[in-house]
C-alpha cells in the first residue's frame, strides 16, 4: 500500500452543513451559486 503525501488532488465538496451534492457528469452542477 502506497501512502501519497500530495494534496494537489484534494478539493472541497459542494454543499451546506452535512448536505453534500454530487454529480454524475463533471460540470453538471453550477459552481459558486448559493441557491
Amino acid at each position: 500500500m502506497a501512502i501519497h503525501s500530495s494534496f494537489d488532488a484534494l478539493a472541497y465538496q459542494s454543499g451546506f452543513a452535512n448536505h453534500f451534492s454530487s454529480e454524475a457528469l463533471p460540470g453538471a452542477l453550477p459552481m459558486g451559486q448559493n441557491s
